[in-house]
């Protein structure tokens, strides 16, 4: 977007939201705003993504957790969201999902530090940070009895990777969803052998960002019914 068409962050926030279909919620846009502008200033300091300008930073990581919102069943009641980064797209999610009890797993501490501020900065309830790598041992330490209904990872690791860390953490009803660039398509043939021997199935689908019109390949890898 260009200098001159610069819109206020709560505008452009209001607007990408819009553009995905979403009921603008004001409290959902109060709260991204809080969120991205504690991002802008913990990130001159700590380097938390190298996207520096506060457009840019909206239109990639609100404008990707958009792409996948209609994917999270209604019916889930909690989430797991590996790699987070500086939130993405699990504290997004929770924000516009205040319903879902989110894990967030990530492994390097001044991220895990920032998701904690936001966190209490935005007010949410049901949501946890931890440091560590999920596939260690007792990560994450906050997990339901049954298993996550949904798990998240964005742009982490091969899709092959991400569904034998991620498939033993599943509940019963559980699904992976793997937010992947274009060769996504290509990871999921990859992955083909060990998607079949653990006896899921594999749906895929294709996105764009609102604004950027970037594309983006949605992978949802679930249980058998």
């Amino acid at each position: 977007m260009s200098p001159q068409n610069q819109l206020p962050i709560d505008k452009l926030i209001e607007r990408l939201i819009e553009q995905a279909g979403v009921p603008p919620r004001r409290e959902v846009i109060h709260q991204l705003k809080l969120y991205f502008e504690e991002l802008q200033k913990w990130n001159k300091v700590t380097n938390l993504t190298a996207i520096d300008d506060p457009e840019e930073l909206v239109l990639n990581f609100l404008g990707d957790t958009l792409t996948i919102l209609k994917y999270i069943p209604k019916a889930a009641l909690n989430m797991l969201d590996i790699g987070s980064g500086a939130g993405v797209p699990g504290l997004i999610v929770k924000v516009f999902r205040p319903d879902l009890k989110v894990v967030l797993v990530e492994a390097t501490r001044k991220k895990v530090s920032f998701l904690k501020t936001v966190i209490v900065t935005l007010g949410l309830k049901g949501i946890t940070a931890e440091h560590g790598r999920v596939g260690e041992a007792w990560v994450p330490k906050k997990r339901p009895e049954g298993g996550f209904d949904v798990i998240t990872a964005r742009a982490l690791t091969s899709l092959e990777r991400l569904i034998l860390i991620a498939a033993p953490l599943l509940s019963s009803r559980g699904m992976i969803l793997a937010m992947k660039g274009p060769r996504g398509v290509a990871e999921a043939r990859k992955a083909k052998s060990v998607i079949q021997k653990l006896g899921l199935n594999i749906e895929m689908a294709k996105a764009t960002v609102p604004i950027l019109r970037h594309e983006r390949t949605i992978i949802l890898v679930k249980k058998m019914a």
